[in-house]
């Protein structure tokens, strides 16, 4: 298990660092909420696909990941780091749970529900739910009023980080399979 744990903390802080040095500067330019919610958030895909690949012990990587994550890049205090987190990883951790109840087996073992239909729609409500988290959050002990637009970046940049970064993971299989198991033959 250690293996893959790294390798989860490993990949979700490449596309936290990702985000944070390419994608944020450059969503300056066009959304006013730029830093605080990403039209395309890539961590998410990293945490829902995680979810999928080794079940819900995935909660412990993808917490330690964004914890030094926010701490590394966005220099939050320690309470924010510790809070922000789980907050996110919950709402994922919650949507499996809820979908588990009812007979869903999220699993990438299970080729029923595991194509790309299921991870959106997994990684859309997770996201909805993170959102609500959030809100409730920063009105609740940030006092920050928040503008229901962001609420709806948060959604759309969730859902769209799960789109593209399934879009990577798959040429990356692509090309993997293209350069290193096709040409052994």
């Amino acid at each position: 298990m250690l293996p893959r744990y790294f390798f989860i903390i490993v990949i979700y802080f490449f596309f936290f660092w990702f985000q944070f040095t390419i994608i944020f500067p450059i969503e300056t330019n066009f959304n006013e909420f730029a830093g605080i919610v990403s039209l395309i958030y890539l961590p998410h895909a990293v945490r829902i696909i995680s979810f999928f690949v080794i079940g819900s012990v995935a909660f412990i990587p993808i917490y330690i990941a964004e914890f030094l994550c926010h701490i590394i890049f966005v220099n939050q205090i320690l309470t924010d780091a510790l809070i922000r987190p789980s907050l996110s990883c919950m709402s994922v951790f919650i949507i499996f749970q809820v979908l588990k109840y009812f007979d869903f087996n999220l699993s990438m073992y299970d080729k029923k529900y595991f194509n790309w239909k299921v991870i959106l729609f997994v990684g859309f409500c997770s996201s909805l739910l993170n959102s609500i988290f959030n809100f409730i959050y920063h009105v609740n002990f940030k006092k920050v009023d928040i503008d229901i637009s962001i609420l709806y970046s948060y959604v759309v940049g969730d859902t769209l980080g799960i789109f593209f970064g399934m879009l990577i993971v798959t040429i990356l299989i692509k090309l993997y399979a293209k350069f290193f198991l096709l040409n052994n033959f």
